[in-house]
C-alpha cells in the first residue's frame, strides 16, 4: 500500500514558516537597530545644535557687552550696581583690570566678582523627542591678550610673562623697598568711598600696605610685610600680608642713560627756545619753572635730561651762584608737558610710547640731589625710548648706591681751580709830547707790555710824566689788558663759581708839592653792560704791593656757561697830577668753582636731604591742592631711594604709571575712572602679541538636562577660541571699545563627536 504525502507537506510547511519567521525576525532586528541609531544620531545632532547655538550666544555677549541701551535682547551680562555710569557709559570685556569676567561681574561696586560663566536653562529642545538641553558656557581670556598686549611688531622685554604674575620681579607692577608704616599708602576715592584701586601686575611691599576707603585689586599677586586690612586686598594670584622676605629691586643692576656731552666731553647744559627743550643738564629749578609756565605744552625733545638743582642754600656745591633760592630745588610744572616725540594729541597719547611702538624715541628724566618735580595743574606725559632687552626707564632717581648712580664721598664738595690766567694782550693810551704821540705806558727796562705783565719781577709796565694833568681828566693814562683766555672746556658748563680773584701788583710815586696819583680799575666782560669799576681795594703805595679784587659776582654766570674768558678786559688807570710815576709788575686772575657731577639723593650729597629722609618726594602733586590735569609715565618710574606722592584730590584726569613703579615710599589716590588700559599702575604683558586692540578668549560649552547649571568638569560639547578687535580712536590713539562695534574672528571651533 502507498504511503501518504501529508507528513512531507507538513515538514515543508514548517520549513517555510520557520524561514519566514527567521527572515522576518532578522528584518525586525535590523530595523530596530537602525531606529536606535537614528535616535542616537538625532541626540548627537541636537547636542551639536545646542552647543553651537550656546557658543554663538556667548560670542554675541562678548561682542555687545553692556551699555546704556546698546545691548540687544538676550542672555544678560550682569554688572554691579553703579558699574555703568555717566563716566563709564559702556562696558565690554577686554581683559582690563576692572575685575570683570567675560560676562561682566556680580557682587557690589566696591567688591565685584568676575563672571566667567553663563548658564542658558532649557536652551535647546528636540521637537521630535521632546528632549530639553541646558547649556553652561565658560570663558577664559588667553593669557597676555587684551589691552596690555604690546602687539606683534613690539615684543615686550621686562613685562608680565603670565599676564600679571611672574615672580622674582618679573611681572611686578609695584615694588616698594621701604619698611615704613605705611610704605605703600593707597586711598580709593569716589562716591561713598566704595571704588577700587586697580593695578595690573604683582605688588611687593617691604613695609606696610595700607588701603583706605575701598579695595585694592590686582590680577597678580600681593606680598607685603603687613596690611592694614587684609580683606581689602583682592589679588587673583594670591596674597601674603605677613611676609618676612626681603623685597628685591628688579632694576638694581641698571644705570641711568648717559648725559649728552659737548665737543670737549663736558655735559651739555640744557637749553630751550620758547616751549621746546633740549636734552642736557638742568640745575636751576626756578628758571625751569618760569620757562615751562604757560606752555601748552612744553616739549622735551628725545634724549636724556639730568635734573640736579642748586637753588637750595644748603647745597655745598652751590658756591656763589646767582641762581634764585626762592622755593628751593622744586620744579613746578604749571603748564602742560610732553617728553618724547610729540604726536600733537591729548594726554595720554601725546607722545610716541615704547609700549605701542618698537621704535619709540623718547626721554629719560634723571633726578639727583634733592631735586623735585611738582605737577601743578597741567597735563604731563613722559615717554621712554623702546628697549629690546629691558624695561625702558622713563624716570630715574639716583639712589647713590654706586658711582653710576651718584655715589659721592664726604669730601666731594671741593672746588676746582683754573690755572693762573695772565694777560695775552696789552694796549696803552697815548699822550702828546713835543708835537708827537707817545705811549703812556711802556715796558721797562725793555720788552713788550704783555711780557712785563705776565710775571712778577723783572720787566714791568711803567707810566712816568713830569707834567701830568689827568687827575680830573675823563681819559687818564690807561693800561688795557685782555686775552685772559682758558683752553676750551677747562671750566665745564654748569659749574658754580666759588671765587674769582684778580691780583694787580703795582706801585706809585709822586715828586714835588701838588703832585698826586690815584689808581683805579675797570673789568669788563663782553660788553659795558657787564662791568666792574672800582677804586676801592686799589690803593696807591710807594712800595710794590699786590691788591686783590673780588670778581665773583661779575664772573658767576660766565663760569656757569663754561666761558673761556676770551672777552674779558681789565683796564688799569692812574689819575695823575704833576710829577707822577707808576709801575704795574704783574696782573693775574684765578677762578675756583664746583664742577657738575652725578649726585645721589643722599645726605652726603646735600646735608639733611629731604628726599633721603622721605620728608619730600621726587614727584609730588602737592597733596592734590592744585593738580587737576593728567600725569602719565610711559615707562618705568624708578625711584629706589625716594618717595612719590600722587594725592590727587578731586582731579578727574588720567594718572597712570604704565610700566610699573619702584620707590622707597609711595602715596597714591585713585578715582577708578581711568580709560581702557590706564589704571594707576600697570605693566604690559609678554603675551602672544596679538596687539592691545585684540582680546582672545577660550570658550567651552557644557550640556546637561534639567535647569542647570551644568557641571564644567569633563569633556565639553564644544570648544572655541575667539578674538575680538576693538576700534582705536584716530585722534587720541587710545582704545575706544564700543558695544556692537567689535570685530569678531573665530580662530578655532571644535565639537565633540
Amino acid at each position: 500500500m502507498r504511503k501518504s504525502d501529508d507528513g512531507a507537506m507538513l515538514i515543508f510547511a514548517l520549513i517555510v514558516v520557520t524561514t519566514v519567521a527567521l527572515v522576518t525576525g532578522a528584518l525586525l532586528t535590523t530595523s530596530g537597530a537602525k531606529f536606535a541609531a537614528t535616535v542616537q544620531l538625532r541626540k548627537v545632532a541636537g547636542a551639536g545644535y545646542a552647543a553651537d547655538a550656546a557658543a554663538k550666544v556667548a560670542i554675541s555677549d562678548l561682542q555687545y557687552g553692556s551699555g546704556l541701551g546698546t545691548k540687544p535682547a538676550g542672555p544678560d551680562v550682569s554688572l554691579p550696581t553703579d558699574f555703568i555710569s555717566a563716566s563709564r557709559p559702556s562696558w565690554v570685556f577686554d581683559n582690563n583690570v576692572d575685575q570683570t569676567g567675560c560676562f561682566g561681574a556680580t557682587g557690589t561696586a566696591d567688591h565685584p566678582i568676575p563672571r566667567t560663566t553663563v548658564t542658558l536653562p532649557g536652551f535647546y529642545k528636540d521637537n521630535q523627542s521632546g528632549l530639553t538641553q541646558t547649556a553652561t558656557v565658560t570663558c577664559a581670556p588667553v593669557v597676555g591678550t587684551g589691552v596690555f598686549d604690546s602687539g606683534p611688531a613690539n615684543p615686550i622685554a621686562g613685562g608680565a610673562p603670565n599676564g600679571g604674575s611672574g615672580g622674582g620681579g618679573a611681572g611686578r607692577a609695584v615694588t616698594i623697598l621701604g619698611s615704613t608704616t605705611p610704605a605703600l599708602d593707597l586711598k580709593v576715592l569716589g562716591s561713598g568711598n566704595s571704588n577700587q584701586f586697580a593695578i595690573h601686575g604683582d605688588i611687593a611691599v617691604q613695609g606696610q600696605l595700607a588701603i583706605n576707603n575701598g579695595n585694592l585689586y590686582t590680577n597678580g599677586a600681593v606680598v607685603a610685610g603687613s596690611c592694614n586690612s587684609v580683606a581689602s586686598v583682592i589679588a587673583d594670584s594670591g596674597k601674603n600680608c605677613s611676609s618676612a622676605a626681603a623685597v628685591g629691586d628688579p632694576h638694581a643692576s641698571r644705570t641711568p642713560n648717559a648725559i649728552p656731552t659737548d665737543s670737549n666731553g663736558n655735559w651739555r647744559l640744557g637749553t630751550w627756545s620758547g616751549c621746546t627743550f633740549q636734552p642736557g643738564y638742568y640745575d636751576d629749578a626756578v628758571a625751569l619753572t618760569a620757562a615751562t609756565a604757560g606752555c601748552a605744552p612744553a616739549v622735551f625733545t628725545p634724549g636724556t635730561y639730568y635734573f640736579d638743582f642748586h637753588n637750595n642754600v644748603q647745597d655745598p656745591t652751590r658756591g656763589q651762584s646767582t641762581m634764585s633760592t626762592t622755593g628751593g630745588d622744586v620744579w613746578k610744572v604749571n603748564g602742560s608737558l610732553v617728553g618724547g616725540v610729540s604726536t600733537g594729541g591729548p594726554v595720554p597719547g601725546s607722545c610716541v610710547n615704547p609700549i605701542d611702538s618698537p621704535s619709540a624715541n623718547g626721554v629719560q628724566f634723571i633726578f639727583g640731589g634733592d631735586s623735585q618735580m611738582v605737577p601743578n595743574g597741567g597735563s604731563i606725559e613722559i615717554c621712554a625710548s623702546s628697549n629690546a632687552t629691558q624695561a625702558p626707564i622713563a624716570v630715574f632717581g639716583l639712589d647713590g648706591s654706586t658711582a653710576e648712580r651718584g655715589k659721592v664721598s664726604s669730601g666731594y664738595a671741593t672746588p676746582a681751580s683754573t690755572p693762573t690766567m695772565v694777560p695775552g694782550t696789552a694796549t696803552t693810551t697815548k699822550r702828546s709830547n713835543g708835537g708827537s704821540q707817545v705811549d703812556d705806558w711802556t715796558a721797562t727796562p725793555s720788552g713788550s707790555l704783555v711780557a712785563a705783565l705776565g710775571a712778577s719781577g723783572g720787566a714791568q709796565a711803567t707810566y712816568s710824566d713830569g707834567n701830568a694833568n689827568s687827575a680830573n681828566s675823563p681819559n687818564p693814562p690807561t693800561l688795557t689788558m685782555g686775552g685772559f683766555t682758558l683752553p676750551a672746556g677747562t671750566i665745564p658748563p654748569g659749574s658754580n663759581i666759588q671765587s674769582a680773584t684778580l691780583k694787580v701788583k703795582h706801585d706809585e710815586r709822586v715828586t714835588g708839592n701838588g703832585s698826586s696819583i690815584a689808581p683805579s680799575l675797570k673789568v669788563t666782560l663782553g660788553s659795558s653792560n657787564q662791568s666792574f669799576t672800582t677804586t676801592s681795594g686799589i690803593t696807591a703805595g710807594t712800595a710794590s704791593h699786590a691788591d686783590s679784587l673780588d670778581l665773583t659776582a661779575l664772573l658767576a654766570d660766565a663760569v656757569h656757561s663754561g666761558s673761556t674768558f676770551s672777552n674779558l678786559s681789565v683796564a688799569f688807570s692812574e689819575a695823575a697830577k704833576g710829577n707822577a710815576t707808576a709801575n704795574v709788575d704783574a696782573v693775574s686772575l684765578v677762578i675756583t668753582y664746583f664742577t657738575p657731577k652725578l649726585r645721589g639723593e643722599t645726605s652726603l650729597a646735600i646735608p639733611g636731604n629731604c628726599v633721603e629722609s622721605l620728608t619730600c618726594n621726587v614727584i609730588d602733586d602737592g597733596n592734590g591742592s592744585n593738580f587737576k590735569g593728567e600725569f602719565v609715565v610711559q615707562g618705568v618710574t624708578y625711584l629706589p631711594g625716594a618717595g612719590l606722592n600722587l594725592a590727587l584730590g578731586n582731579q578727574t584726569g588720567t594718572v597712570s604709571l604704565r610700566w610699573g613703579l619702584v620707590a622707597m615710599y609711595a602715596h597714591m589716590d585713585s578715582r577708578n575712572s581711568f580709560p581702557f588700559a590706564y589704571p594707576v599702575v600697570s605693566i604690559p604683558n609678554q603675551g602672544p602679541a596679538f596687539g592691545r586692540a585684540n582680546t582672545a578668549v577660550d570658550l567651552k560649552v557644557f550640556l546637561c538636562s534639567g535647569s542647570g547649571p551644568c557641571s564644567t568638569t569633563g569633556t565639553p560639547a564644544l570648544t572655541s577660541r575667539v578674538m575680538l578687535t576693538d576700534p582705536v580712536d584716530s585722534v587720541t590713539g587710545l582704545l575706544a571699545p564700543k558695544p556692537g562695534e567689535r570685530k569678531v574672528q573665530v580662530l578655532s571651533w571644535s565639537e565633540q563627536k
